[in-house]
Parts: C-alpha cells; structure tokens; sequence
C-alpha cells in the first residue's frame, strides 16, 4: 500500500494512470482485489481498515479537454476514488483461492481481459494510404465495405490483435507458459 491514514483508517493505493483509466469502471475489480488484500495484510498485523481508495494520478489530464468535454471528464488531474471493503470472510477466501491456484503445477491461463488482448482488426484503406477509411472487426465485414463503395484503389490491412500485458507489462513472462507461446507465435523476444 502507498499510505495508511490512521485517523481514517484508511488505505490508499496511488496509480499513474490515464484519464479513460478512471471513466470506465473496468479498472475497479482489479483494484478492488488488490486494496482488499492490503486490507487483509493490515488487519493481520493488528491494523484497523475502515475505507479503501485508489489516488489515481492521471498523466493525460488536461484543462484545455475538460472545458472541452465538461462534466463527463475529470475536474482534477488527481482523482480519488472509493473501492468497496470486503469483510473479513470474503477477504479469507479470496486469498486462499489465489495460493491454491499459484500452488497448482498447471496454473490457469489468463483471461483476455488479463492479457489486455486486443483482437486482430482489418482496416480498408486506399492503396498507399496511411490512415484507414474504416475498421473492421472481421475480414468478410472489410470486403462488404469495399463492395459496397466499389472502390479498385481500396485494400484490406490485417492489424494482428496482442495480448499487450503479456508482450510489454507483465512482470511473470519469463515464468509464464502462455508468454512462451507467444514468444514462439510472434517471435518477439522477452
């Protein structure tokens, strides 16, 4: 944890993040999970914990785009935001969960959202052009495009998805099975 408030009994975790890191709400559950083991941490060592949040420092932030944007943007370049306490069984059993699972000889792949995989997309572009005209999310939905603007200069680009933790952020994928097949698949070097 970042800091413990003893007067709120409070812990926070303190990210850099980005603006859209902060709109979405996806960011919450692995939050919430991490601040909820600290929370478990701490009461272990004899620590009340009464409120979790994140202080989540946004690198992006900018006046300009939130006179743009109004009230659907940040007020702030730092934000906090208030992550949901478990209670003490709830905590219990998620910990034991994740050791079980780390203990295992095959341990779960992870999930796409894990990985932050982005799907492979096919973007119709005119034929020497930078910038797509479109993206599409498969191939036979880029031809229909073409067809349907009857375009001879217009090609299709394959854009191949990547799982982008496991290839730039994950500290595990020297250990990892999965970054192994990657490592093979795409011949990037780890």
């Amino acid at each position: 944890m970042d800091l413990y408030d003893i007067k709120r009994k409070a812990i926070q975790d303190w990210k850099v993040t980005s603006v859209w890191s902060v709109k979405d709400d996806t960011y919450k559950a692995d939050y919430e999970k991490q601040l909820n083991g600290y929370a478990w941490l701490a009461r272990l060592n004899g620590i009340e914990v009464e409120t979790l949040e994140v202080v989540a420092i946004l690198r992006d932030w900018s006046r300009l785009e939130r006179m743009r944007r109004g009230n659907g943007y940040p007020s702030h370049s730092v934000v906090v935001r208030k992550i949901p306490l478990w209670g003490p069984d709830i905590i219990q059993e998620y910990i034991e969960t994740r050791v079980q699972l780390h203990k295992n000889e095959d341990p779960p792949v992870c999930t796409p959202r894990d990985k932050w995989q982005r799907d492979t997309t096919y973007a119709v572009k005119k034929d020497g052009a930078k910038r797509a005209l479109k993206v599409c999310q498969s191939n036979t939905e880029a031809q229909e495009y073409i067809n349907d603007k009857g375009g001879d200069d217009l090609i299709i680009e394959t854009r191949q998805g990547e799982a982008v933790r496991c290839l730039s952020y994950c500290p595990a994928r020297q250990f990892c099975n999965e970054a192994g097949k990657l490592e093979k698949q795409d011949h990037i070097p780890f």
